[in-house]
């Protein structure tokens, strides 16, 4: 399955949006994996502000979770 179509899924459902992603498949006749150019598109189609940023794995420590794992 193509794991950034299902992330955008998984935003869009906490935002209260419906994403069909068989159609979306379907309506930009994807394969297995997806370019972020595309998946850009297609969050942008849904009203999602984005952006991509490169980030190093090293510059991640400055965004805390979301969520408290203790």
């Amino acid at each position: 399955m193509i794991t950034g179509l299902i992330t955008l899924d998984i935003v869009a459902k906490i935002n209260g949006i419906n994403i069909d992603i068989r159609s979306v498949v379907r309506q930009y006749a994807l394969d297995d994996e997806i370019e972020i150019e595309k998946l850009q598109l297609i969050a942008k189609n849904f009203d999602f502000k984005t952006r991509i940023k490169n980030l190093p794995l090293e510059d991640m420590e400055k965004y805390p979770p979301s969520c408290n794992y203790s």
